[in-house]
């Protein structure tokens, strides 16, 4: 039985939230860092030092998640699938497109996020020929990939389904549209 196209929406107001907090922790930072040096200028030596790098540091890394978060709002689903392969949009970094003969199998993979969701997996999906996909990507992939491990992560956290689910969706897919291929 051929399955269905898969449109998998993002929770935007998840997304949204995420982008706002991100955003407040960035801003906090900026403020409180002079605030700080004003304050205590003539504080512990080694705790000046410590907010010289660490308020920055903080500020700059919550600021880029939030527009991050931001971007990603412009996106509506997380992820679609056809018979072509899946369009990837979840995760801060996008894949884009993967088509069917160039993944050679959906699994499930624990990360560290994954107390945020009451299931033990995110989905990874492992390319066919790893080498000769990254060299066909622009250089943003290729990073990707390299910090992926050669697999293509799909986060389902601001998602409307869960994971289990879209595994199994995704392998059914997978399966059918290769056999499919097999056959012509």
């Amino acid at each position: 039985m051929k399955p269905e196209n898969l449109f998998i929406e993002r929770r935007r107001g998840l997304t949204a939230l995420a982008a706002v907090i991100f955003a407040a922790v960035g801003l906090f930072c900026l403020i409180a860092f002079p605030l700080t040096i004003t304050k205590f200028p003539s504080g512990d030596r080694s705790v000046m030092i410590f907010l010289c790098v660490a308020f920055p540091i903080i500020s700059v890394y919550a600021l880029i998640i939030s527009a991050l978060n931001i971007r990603n709002l412009f996106f509506p689903y997380v992820l679609t699938a056809d018979e072509k392969g899946i369009y990837n949009y979840s995760g801060f970094f996008h894949y884009g497109f993967l088509s069917w003969e160039d993944i050679s199998s959906v699994n499930r993979e624990a990360t560290i996020l994954d107390f945020l969701d009451n299931e033990a997996a995110c989905i990874r999906i492992s390319l066919t020929d790893p080498k000769a996909y990254k060299r066909a990507q622009p250089f943003g992939r290729k990073w990707l990939l390299f910090w992926g491990g050669g697999n293509v992560k799909i986060y389902t956290l601001c998602s409307r389904v869960k994971k289990k689910q879209l595994c199994g969706l995704l392998d059914y897919s997978h399966g059918y549209y290769r056999q499919r291929k097999e056959n012509d």
